[in-house]
């Protein structure tokens, strides 16, 4: 029998609500104590994970409006050559704002692949003013490729989950599967 161990690369982005956090139009003690630096937490950009088998080719799990500095920040997902992206990919959980916003700043002569539903897919090009940024050269295109998902399956064998305010809990394969049945 021969035992093949499959090694999923994922890196967390952004783990804020849209308008990140702070949020821009919030007075909130947390959101006040950040701006100030009176408690301990910090800035987060909008809610976006890159995937990776190889740590070489990576697919976006959305595209939120903080992409660019979320690219920044990971040193993996920079070029490696003129107009280069180690980006293969992004899937769009749904067509929300904060979730797909980023293609529009990911459009500079480069392919995209976007992963979508069907209904995403027209919720986004068809009457969307702003998708018409996108198909300015045909060098920008953006081809939307549609897959069903529904066979992938992932097991987690143990999670180091990092909370709120920099708390860090160690989670294993029985508690997250106590957690998925809740």
């Amino acid at each position: 029998m021969c035992h093949h161990r499959s090694i999923v690369l994922i890196r967390v982005l952004g783990s804020s609500a849209g308008g990140g956090f702070p949020q821009w139009n919030c007075g909130c003690p947390n959101c006040r104590g950040v701006r100030e630096g009176t408690i301990s937490a910090a800035p987060r950009t909008q809610e976006s994970v890159a995937i990776s088998a190889d740590g070489d080719d990576w697919f976006l799990l959305n595209a939120s409006p903080d992409v660019h500095r979320q690219i920044e920040a990971f040193p993996r997902l920079h070029p490696r050559g003129p107009r280069h992206s180690p980006i293969r990919g992004i899937l769009l959980s749904n067509g929300d704002l904060d979730h797909c916003l980023g293609l529009l700043l990911l459009r500079e002569f480069h392919p995209l692949v976007v992963y979508a539903t069907d209904q995403v897919r027209r919720g986004f090009t068809e009457g969307n003013v702003l998708y018409r940024t996108l198909e300015r050269f045909p060098e920008q295109a953006i081809n939307f490729t549609l897959a069903d998902f529904s066979f992938w399956r992932i097991a987690a064998r143990d999670a180091r989950f990092v909370a709120g305010f920099g708390r860090i809990y160690n989670l294993s394969a029985a508690d997250l599967s106590a957690a998925a049945k809740t």
